[in-house]
């Protein structure tokens, strides 16, 4: 038999999710949601979606929105600034 690729398993476990073969771990599934920027109502979602229970209550959706506008926030102010010094 011909040794496996270790780069192709991740590709395979991931064709395995996308036909349904394979129920994904919570930990994958939050640390998809983080990495597509899912908000965090939709991430209660998606956890529901695949049985596990929603980890983010209202407050800490809350302060996790408020934290990412004021970033946000803060990145267009600094780019306004940059700009106007130009």
């Amino acid at each position: 038999m011909s040794s496996m690729n270790p780069d192709a398993r991740p590709h395979r476990h991931l064709g395995d999710l996308l036909r349904a073969c394979r129920i994904p771990s919570q930990a994958l599934l939050l640390r998809l949601a983080q990495t597509l920027d899912v908000p965090l109502e939709h991430r209660n979602a998606l956890l529901l979606a695949a049985g596990y229970v929603p980890v983010y209550d209202e407050p800490a959706r809350n302060a996790l929105e408020v934290c990412s506008a004021n970033k946000a926030a803060g990145a267009d102010d600094a780019t306004r600034s940059a700009s106007t010094e130009n």
